[in-house]
């Protein structure tokens, strides 16, 4: 009986340090799937901030072409506005010079009327 329980002394401590051993084994497998996914989260966390950056770099371009158009909408506004100004200004002083030179000509042809009234 001793020696029986002996031999299941051993049977236990062998089956212990199995035991053991596989646990110890799930643990490193644990770990480096752990590592394996950790590293794989990092490397999609890289890629998400890139793309990020990305996106940041295209909307603050898209704002600046946006706002550069619409500068340049304005400056033709302006431009615009000033052509209409002037052309206004000149149809003025064109409608002066025409009643001017009206007036000559009346004035002409009464003083070509006192001139051959006079002949």
């Amino acid at each position: 009986m001793v020696l029986e329980y002996k031999k299941l002394s051993q049977s236990f401590e062998k089956a212990k340090v199995e035991r053991e051993s596989c646990a110890m084994n799930a643990e490193l497998v644990s770990s480096s799937n752990m590592k394996a996914a950790l590293s794989k989260l990092e490397t999609e966390n890289e890629e998400l901030r890139s793309r990020s950056e990305e996106m940041l770099i295209s909307q603050s371009f898209e704002k600046a072409k946006v706002e550069r158009e619409s500068c340049a909408m304005n400056a033709e506004l302006v431009s615009s506005s000033n052509m209409k100004a002037a052309l206004s200004k000149l149809e003025t002083e064109n409608e002066e010079l025409r009643s001017r030179s009206e007036e000559m000509l009346n004035e002409n042809q009464r003083l070509a009327g006192i001139i051959s009234f006079w002949t």
